[in-house]
């Protein structure tokens, strides 16, 4: 996945009144990075094993410039580490 699009410029919501701070995403506004996505084990019985075939990951050196350049961009500090399995 190193050569796939990661996302530096994120959307960044903002609760204009208390009572909306309950419709901020869920991991709030942080930097997303994603770590891999598909499966390595290929069970008989998980369709999604087939689908997302071949397992594919990111460097880590990858995902520090794109954390570096998304806090560059929009200032926010905190990340969130994503990737898809399938166990």
């Amino acid at each position: 996945m190193d050569h796939a699009y990661h996302v530096t410029n994120p959307i960044i919501a903002k609760a204009e009144k208390k009572e909306d701070e309950d419709s901020l995403p869920v991991f709030g506004n942080s930097i997303l990075l994603n770590v891999s996505r598909g499966c390595a084990r290929g069970c008989r019985f998980c369709m999604s094993g087939y689908l997302y075939r071949p397992l594919r990951e990111t460097k880590l050196q990858k995902l520090f410039d794109v954390a570096e350049k998304a806090r560059a961009n929009t200032g926010l500090k905190k990340s969130f580490i994503n990737w898809s399995s399938c166990f």
